[in-house]
């Protein structure tokens, strides 16, 4: 029932007339002027500044408005919200709302600015709606806009498949509750006088603020094109932030903990939650700690949030398991790894006249291929044997050097050389005829 507030006149045209659309969905007298040029707070709110021009004629042809940018026409004629029952919605919350202090700015006006004077008109406004469209539908209590009190109340309505009808407040200055100097202008008895006459008119939801501060509550401000205008009846307001944990087991750093918060500003502060205790071995476990943001100049306008920290140890249990049983692999496979193969050799007698035999003996690792060969390249031994003997016939004079090696699995052993002296033989000298006698 937005056509009645801010003194009347700010809205052009109603969710319903007595005549029909006709006289419903006509423009404003001042809209009227200059093909739409006299409508300054439509031009303001929906461009940002007071100049611009739109077609005035709502119904028939509809051209300019309604529209989802035009703040001052009628947007819910009650046949389109006839519609969207039709299409299957069967509950509404209808906001009876009021703005006192841009009512007061505003110079053309028929109603009261005072907020509470306005949502009981609005209210009497929804009653009226009620009936006109029972009369349309054949006689008290036959439509489908059906005004609800309780829980009980919807559900009877929504299973005759109408439309439940919740009536709620949305006002700057509720039950008259204004704020000066911080400090609220009603009592609590004030309040709970008017919260019962409020349910006697059938209020069932509430927002307790609007677009100013009041006596209940603050608010962030507006942004967008109607923001300077909305927020000139707002201050700024020094906040300091503060947050704790009831275990105390974090420090808390704030990037700033004192911001000031001007109309429809909103800020971002980084805040650090540095646990106190790191625990070396343990579960991980979750913080809950709270953000406070507290009015400098008044102790009583405060908000808070709360978050989580997730603290984790340097191990978890489940991390320690599962490096044991890393290391267990690792050293199975330490144990159990492909090892380089090893060989001895040794020959007897390691002095030996040419011509002579030694006896070549080598162990190696078991599984090994054996290769001995001496300093020209002759081999010696070639085969599998990885322990074994084999008598080698010297053929020569001088130093011999035999080197022996041995591989499995692809790695080789290093290798193992010996020496082994070979002298030449005495040569025996000629035979001399010292005497000679014939007979």
């Amino acid at each position: 029932m937005a056509f009645e507030f801010l003194g009347g006149d700010v809205h052009c045209g109603r969710p319903w007339h007595p005549y029909g659309v006709a006289y419903a969905l006509q423009d404003c007298p001042d809209h009227k002027l200059a093909n739409g040029a006299g409508a300054v707070l439509e031009n303001f709110t929906r461009s940002g500044v007071p100049v611009g021009t739109h077609d005035p004629v709502g119904w028939p042809t509809f051209k300019d408005w309604p529209a989802p940018d035009s703040l001052t026409h009628e947007g819910t004629y009650y046949k389109w919200l006839e519609r969207s029952w039709r299409g299957g919605q069967r509950i509404l919350v209808n906001l009876l709302v009021e703005n006192n202090q841009l009512c007061n700015l505003y110079p053309l006006k028929r109603n009261s600015c005072d907020d509470m004077t306005s949502l009981r008109l609005q209210a009497d406004d929804m009653r009226k709606l009620e009936r006109y469209i029972d009369a349309q539908s054949g006689g008290p209590g036959r439509g489908w806009y059906r005004i609800v009190t309780d829980p009980w109340q919807a559900r009877k309505v929504i299973n005759q498949g109408k439309l439940a009808v919740v009536m709620g407040i949305e006002t700057s200055v509720l039950f008259g509750c204004s704020s000066k100097l911080d400090k609220p202008t009603c009592t609590s008895a004030q309040i709970d006088r008017q919260l019962d006459e409020v349910h006697a008119m059938g209020v069932r939801q509430m927002e307790l603020v609007n677009k100013f501060d009041n006596g209940l509550a603050g608010v962030a401000g507006d942004s967008g094109g109607v923001a300077p205008l909305v927020n000139l009846g707002n201050r700024s307001l020094p906040v300091q932030l503060t947050a704790s944990d009831p275990e105390d087991a974090c420090a808390y750093v704030f990037e700033q903990d004192h911001v000031e918060i001007g109309p429809g500003q909103q800020k971002d502060v980084t805040v650090r939650a540095n646990p106190r205790r790191s625990p070396f071995l343990a579960s991980g476990r979750l913080i809950g700690f709270t953000v406070t943001a507290r009015a400098t100049d008044t102790n009583n306008v405060a908000t808070q949030a709360q978050a989580q920290l997730e603290q984790r140890a340097v191990l978890s249990p489940l991390s320690l398991v599962f490096l044991l049983f890393l290391g267990a692999l690792a050293g199975g496979w330490w144990i159990s790894r492909p090892q380089k193969p090893t060989i001895s050799l040794l020959a007897e007698p390691s002095q030996v006249v040419q011509g002579g035999t030694i006896t070549m003996t080598w162990s190696a690792s078991p599984g090994s291929m054996v290769h001995i060969e001496n300093e020209k390249g002759d081999v010696v031994y070639d085969g599998n044997t990885s322990t074994g003997k084999k008598t080698y016939r010297v053929d020569r004079s001088g130093t011999l050097v035999f080197t022996a090696t041995a591989n499995r699995d692809g790695l080789k052993a290093d290798p193992t050389v010996i020496t082994v002296e070979a002298t030449a033989p005495e040569v025996a000298p000629p035979p001399v005829i010292r005497e000679f006698s014939a007979d």
